[in-house]
């Protein structure tokens, strides 16, 4: 505060304007240094909504990763499942050709 105070008893020494350009001066550099802060504030703010963006993000990659390991995986249980059906149904007409029936099936069929 010692040189505020040098610097405005030397501009009241040399004249009105010169002592009203020091207190616009003054106050100027006050006033940008609070919007400065106001400004790295919102800064900082927004650089957190970012960070929490990229977090997002990477749950999102993580759940994509997994639905397609999912559908890899439904891919072969169906490919498994049409392999048993069509034994299942080899089965079926081995037993039709050759007459032989488990014997719940038995009863329906004649001999």
């Amino acid at each position: 505060m010692n040189i505020v105070f040098e610097i405005l008893s030397a501009a009241i020494n040399s004249g009105l304007f010169a002592t009203l350009f020091c207190f616009l001066f003054i106050h100027q550099l006050k006033d940008s240094r609070e919007r400065e802060k106001k400004f790295v504030r919102t800064i900082e703010a927004l650089l957190s909504g970012l960070k929490t963006i990229d977090v997002v993000d990477e749950k999102c990659a993580h759940i994509k990763d997994e639905v397609r390991l999912v559908r890899e995986d439904c891919k072969e249980i169906k490919e498994t499942n049409k392999g048993i059906k069509r034994s299942i149904n080899k089965g079926m007409r081995h037993r039709e050709i050759i007459g032989v029936y488990p014997p719940e099936e038995r009863k329906n069929h004649e001999f």
